[in-house]
């Protein structure tokens, strides 16, 4: 009877998880996390009931879709369009009227 011992069966269980992942070709990443940080992160993983690759992949997630918005020069400058406008909605349709009138104003004739 043969027996494997934890590094044995550790590497069974590498082996059989990295190439379960080669098939799904799925890439694999390693992140370095402070003590704090694994401690923290297992603790949400467990009240959740996922996985802690599922956290970090939710955060990661998260994080893409706010530098996304962030880097989309639109969204950037919403907040200062039209701030001090002049409250009138069809300034840029009725400009060439109201450069007449000032010309008019200025030049009568």
């Amino acid at each position: 009877m043969i027996t494997m011992n934890a590094f044995e069966k550790y590497l069974k269980l590498y082996y059989i998880m990295y190439y379960k992942m080669q098939l799904n070709n799925v890439p694999m990443r390693t992140v370095r996390l402070t003590k704090e940080q694994e401690e923290k992160l297992t603790a949400i993983a467990r009240q959740k009931q996922v996985s802690r690759s599922q956290i970090i992949k939710e955060a990661l997630e998260q994080y893409m879709e706010q530098e996304a918005s962030l880097n989309n020069p639109y969204k950037m400058g919403a907040s200062l369009f039209g701030r001090h406008g002049s409250g009138e909605s069809d300034r840029s349709v009725t400009y060439k009227e109201r450069l007449a009138k000032k010309i008019r104003k200025k030049w009568p004739g």
